[in-house]
């Protein structure tokens, strides 16, 4: 039992994390594709939150009693004694954001003097839609605006997260984005498309129309850089007829494109073909 585990002081804490993590949507999608199944994004999204739920309540001493014998008050130290305890610690703090209204995370936020934690008790906040979110973004933009790579993983955030209203949050972060970066179009266009599942795979088809938009933009002023991110498009097969057609469409509609690069052409020629 998982709470064995937890209890286990024999095992590594990076053990620990790792058999507390849920399955990704990528990996039941491709199993459930196996099975010659037809994959429903928002049923896998409603299991795997079901799913989190019923952990966190399940284990929910121990996961407290981990995330505060996992803190360390000596200075960060990258190396894998200390990588471990902060992999369990946010992982138990994560599950946790699923019950406690995101009170762990916003605390552990605010405390944080390394950016592992703060990145990881800012995306839970994030992915949870939990209160203290939006103080945390401005925060965390407000301390690393300075530096691009670090913004990359605050767009990346907010490019993945399910909650309820992201999809607005992304569309307009889009516009004030310098698309015209790789790493940036990447952070949010690309992330957005192969790690949000949920916006990415409306049943309205926005998320389609959104991202070939972006592709078409790109495809002029970068076209290696979009035909790499159109890629998110091959696993179009698994989806519903409905959810198929409404990607098609959005596909050839990049293809009739104008200013339709070969590298382009090549990537989505290739992908409605499979």
């Amino acid at each position: 039992a998982l709470s064995d585990v937890l209890e286990d002081q024999t095992l590594d804490p990076a053990f620990k994390a790792m058999m507390l993590t849920t399955p990704g949507h990528d990996e039941l999608a491709a199993e459930i594709q196996r099975g010659s199944d037809i994959v429903d994004p928002d049923a896998i999204h409603a299991a795997l939150k079901r799913m989190t739920t019923d952990l966190a309540n399940a284990l929910k001493d121990g996961l407290e009693e981990a995330y505060h014998a996992m803190a360390s008050t000596a200075l960060y130290a990258p190396d894998a004694d200390g990588a471990g305890r902060r992999s369990l610690r946010n992982q138990a703090m994560s599950l946790l954001t699923s019950i406690d209204g995101g009170a762990l995370a916003a605390a552990q936020f605010s405390a944080a003097d390394n950016m592992t934690d703060s990145l990881a008790a800012l995306g839970a906040l994030v992915s949870h839609g939990a209160d203290g979110a939006e103080v945390a973004l401005e925060a965390f933009r407000q301390r690393w605006e300075a530096d691009p790579l670090v913004m990359d993983k605050w767009f990346a955030v907010q490019a993945t997260s399910p909650a309820a209203g992201s999809f607005k949050r992304i569309e307009a972060l889009a516009e004030t984005l310098n698309w015209r970066n790789p790493n940036k179009f990447r952070s949010l266009i690309g992330a957005f498309a192969v790690g949000n599942p949920v916006q990415f795979h409306q049943a309205s088809g926005a998320g389609y129309r959104f991202f070939a938009n972006w592709l078409i933009r790109m495809d002029e002023a970068n076209p290696q850089t979009a035909a790499r991110v159109a890629g998110a498009f091959e696993t179009w097969r698994r989806y519903s007829p409905e959810r198929q057609a409404l990607m098609q469409a959005e596909m050839e509609r990049v293809l009739a494109s104008e200013t339709l690069s070969k590298d382009m052409g090549e990537i989505v020629g290739r992908v409605l073909g499979a």
